[in-house]
């Protein structure tokens, strides 16, 4: 009956715990609780600082490879400037390599004549010494007819350079104011084109002389110099002969001196003739032609077209053209060629060498691309055909671009149109 009260007290003093141990469970569940709900923030703020920090990586990466292109974009600028300002610098060194070649060629020349002109000067004040020394003692006047004597011979009009006999004088008997010009060369020539006039020499009374040795002096010059020569025919005429150089534009003065005295109506106007107009054409042109020579017109309707130069040029030679009607602004070329296209699509010819717009720049008939041309209606376009290039400047634009072309050949130049209505003229 001890044992059985003992394990009965026991029990009721376990069970007298167990609130206590409920109410200590259930502290410890809440404190787990609140561990475990504080370690869920934890873990979301985890998340949501990698996730920040996954943004702002990819963000500053984005940034990282804008500021690349915009850096790679730049250095490419930077180097297509300094190659198409090294270019431009190469033709204007090209240009005036080939402008001094005629410069240095002028220059000689002009050299030449002063010098010649500073000989003659002097033989001719030996002979007027020469001749104040016979005359003087008897103060006669000398006779026009020549008279020849044993020690003394008198000469009309001799050219004075070839007058090796002493004692020998020449009476001036031509009249600057009655001397002649006749020739087309006497008031207009066409550059790199041969031309001519002459020289009459007439007397005082009208009567033309039939013997050489006047000193006439020709210039013919503009914004440019030709360099004439002239050739005593010893029959009282004179054939002057010159050539004007390539770059001779706009109007010039032609002079003729006698001695030191001008001709009548010297200096005269003087015209350059273009080197060529427009010649042979594709079937596309507007019929009847248009109203001059260095006009062409397009017929209605979009398709290829070509027009070449009246005649075939060489090096170096440069001629202008104005654009007077583009549709839309769109396809024209500028060019040269060796021979005459035998289709309409000249551009693509073998022996086809221009520039077009759309960024067409076309060698041996191949579009090697180049940098993005343009042109637009009532642009003006100069040609320079150089030796080892073709070059186009768009003078209303102020772009130059150039394509090797093969040395030593002739070439035809070409123009091809494409737009309805289309229409160009030559300007020189």
């Amino acid at each position: 009956m001890a044992i059985g009260e003992d394990i009965s007290q026991a029990f009721d003093e376990q069970r007298d715990q167990l609130p206590t141990l409920f109410t200590q469970s259930n502290g410890k569940i809440q404190e787990i609780d609140l561990a475990l709900e504080r370690a869920k923030k934890e873990r979301e703020a985890v998340r949501v600082s990698k996730n920040q920090l996954s943004a702002e990586i990819d963000l500053q990466f984005q940034n990282l490879a804008q500021l690349l292109e915009r850096t790679r974009q730049a250095l490419l600028n930077d180097l297509a400037s300094k190659v198409k300002s090294k270019e431009d610098a190469l033709n204007q060194q090209i240009q005036c390599l080939t402008h001094d070649r005629y410069d240095i060629f002028t220059a000689s020349r002009l050299l030449q004549t002063v010098s010649e002109e500073q000989n003659i000067s002097r033989v001719l004040l030996l002979k007027k010494e020469l001749s104040e020394q016979l005359t003087a003692p008897s103060k006669q006047k000398v006779q026009v007819e020549p008279v020849v004597t044993a020690n003394l011979e008198f000469y009309s009009d001799q050219n004075v350079r070839e007058m090796i006999p002493k004692h020998a004088v020449v009476l001036d008997g031509t009249s600057p104011n009655h001397c002649q010009l006749a020739g087309d060369g006497a008031s207009q020539a066409t550059p790199k084109m041969a031309a001519t006039f002459t020289i009459t020499a007439f007397a005082a009374e009208g009567k033309r002389r039939t013997l050489g040795g006047d000193q006439f002096k020709v210039e013919i010059k503009g914004d440019w110099q030709a360099v004439p020569t002239i050739q005593d025919n010893k029959d009282g005429s004179y054939e002057v002969k010159y050539v004007l150089p390539h770059n001779a534009r706009g109007d010039g003065k032609l002079s003729v001196w006698l001695q030191d005295t001008l001709l009548p109506g010297c200096p005269k106007d003087f015209k350059i003739s273009p080197f060529f107009t427009f010649g042979q054409k594709s079937a596309g042109f507007v019929v009847p032609q248009a109203p001059t020579p260095n006009v062409v017109i397009k017929n209605p309707g979009q398709a290829h077209e070509w027009a070449l130069g009246s005649q075939v040029v060489s090096t170096p030679m440069e001629w202008k053209t104005r654009i007077d009607t583009l549709e839309n602004n769109h396809w024209i070329l500028f060019g040269v060629c060796l021979t005459v296209p035998a289709s309409n699509d000249s551009y693509s010819h073998a022996d086809t060498y221009g520039i077009a717009n759309q960024n067409q720049t076309y060698s041996a008939g191949q579009n090697i691309g180049r940098q993005a041309n343009s042109y637009a209606q009532g642009d003006m376009i100069l040609c320079q055909l150089l030796d080892d290039r073709f070059v186009v400047r768009n003078e209303t634009q102020n772009w130059t671009e150039n394509v090797p072309i093969p040395t030593g050949r002739q070439w035809y130049p070409l123009f091809g149109l494409y737009g309805s209505g289309d229409g160009i003229t030559l300007q020189w």
